[in-house]
């Protein structure tokens, strides 16, 4: 049996952070820094700072 895996993307606007990021995208009750370090482990990378037009995969 085949599992589908969907994963949502992002794209970074101007001013975007990941904690923001992470807050809107977060399951309800998860960890915001739990959060935080998968999409950095997911998108390997060593800082949190973005780029505007960077594409972040989340978690």
């Amino acid at each position: 049996m085949y599992r589908t895996i969907v994963q949502e993307r992002v794209v970074i606007q101007r001013g975007d952070t990941i904690w923001e990021i992470a807050s809107l995208h977060k399951k309800s009750g998860e960890n915001i820094r739990s959060y935080i370090d998968k999409i950095k482990t997911i998108n390997h990378l060593t800082t949190s700072a973005l780029q505007e037009g960077q594409v972040l995969i989340l978690p």
